[in-house]
């Protein structure tokens, strides 16, 4: 966290100089595949990105997004292992934003746009998805032995995170503090742990092959979404991060249009709390519920749908993903095309000709 607060504070080089350390400290008594490996070279690439070396930043973001992605989804990390999570992923985000088409994008496995894509269903969605799914791996389960593997496996990784976690205590802690033999014990307890764990999930996954899709399911890709879109209907999907927001528009069939738009969480909660006073009132007349805001919502739709028109334009029905801010707005009252209400006598009856979305397609929010 202190690494974090460095480098959200442009002081990249004191946290640079931390992080080499801390990452030659989890190198050397976790391996490359652990997860506070992985995270320390997570932040390593913050710390390139806020140097604008996107070539090195691309290099150790691309290489520890799977492991983070593979291990961070189990439920059972801390709410500050999880924001972390969340920063490093929303920055990798922020830096594929910026590269789709450049020399840069050819360093990835995939375009740009979609590993972004892919990133934004995990950081949402996943670790919900997981922690149902440890649970509902054990119900699917008729084998009563079976069922107590399972839960074996569960148990070692609970107990290779609470040591891990004592671990990194004890690292952390001054050198005159430390002993050597609370150290080499925790190591082989955790080496015994993974050494048992890893050979219950190899009896599992031949048991019970489908345990994976259970436990650590995959983010969506674009590609895996569009199979699933009939031919009528395109998937809007939109992530908001603190200083802006990300939006992909998916046809059923062609490229998936990409937009970064400069609106971020605060900027929206407060548009949003505005708008819905005139969504959800407590008037005692009819006369008391504010007008709404069309100009403000006609711009809404400016801003994030009209700039991934070319994703949605053919299509009769959208299937809209947007959580956190904009999970309080319904999109059907989106006007189109700008508005300038005309006084009527009929109180609301100037609304009635305003090109709502709704007017043009039908609407599924997830």
């Amino acid at each position: 966290n202190l690494i974090l607060s460095l480098i959200k504070t442009d002081r990249a080089e004191e946290a640079f100089r931390l992080i080499t350390a801390a990452h030659a400290v989890y190198q050397n008594n976790y391996g490359n595949r652990s997860y506070v490996t992985a995270e320390m070279q997570g932040l390593c690439g913050l710390v390139y990105a806020e140097m604008s070396k996107f070539e090195q930043a691309i290099d150790d973001l691309s290489e520890a997004t799977p492991i983070l992605l593979a291990q961070n989804m189990s439920g059972e990390k801390d709410f500050s292992t999880r924001q972390r999570f969340k920063i490093i992923l929303e920055s990798y985000i922020d830096l594929l934003g910026r590269i789709p088409g450049s020399s840069l994008e050819q360093k990835l496995d995939q375009d740009a746009t979609s590993e972004a894509f892919r990133l934004a269903d995990a950081i949402r969605s996943q670790a919900v998805q997981s922690a149902l799914g440890a649970s509902g791996a054990r119900a699917t389960i008729e084998d009563p032995q079976l069922t107590d593997l399972v839960r074996k496996e569960q148990d070692a990784q609970h107990q290779i995170s609470a040591l891990q976690a004592v671990l990194i205590d004890t690292l952390a802690a001054p050198e005159d503090q430390r002993s050597s033999v609370d150290i080499n014990s925790i190591t082989s307890k955790l080496e015994s742990l993974s050494n048992a764990q890893s050979a219950l999930l190899d009896e599992i996954k031949t048991r019970f092959p489908k345990y994976a899709d259970f436990t650590n399911p995959q983010p969506i890709t674009p590609d895996i979404a569009q199979k699933h879109l009939q031919p009528d209907e395109a998937l809007i999907s939109i992530y908001t991060a603190n200083d802006q927001s990300y939006v992909w528009a998916l046809p059923h069939k062609g490229r998936m249009a990409f937009a970064t738009v400069p609106l971020g969480r605060d900027a929206l909660n407060k548009t949003i709390a505005a708008l819905r006073k005139a969504l959800a009132p407590d008037p005692e007349t009819l006369g008391d519920i504010p007008a709404f805001d069309l100009q403000k919502t006609h711009e809404l739709y400016n801003k994030l749908l009209k700039p991934v028109e070319a994703g949605w334009k053919g299509a009769r029905h959208l299937i809209i993903v947007a959580h956190g801010p904009l999970g309080q707005l319904p999109f059907a009252i989106l006007p189109t095309a700008a508005v300038d209400l005309q006084d009527d006598d009929v109180l609301f009856s100037n609304y009635r000709d305003v090109p709502w979305l709704i007017r043009r397609v039908s609407i599924t929010r997830q």
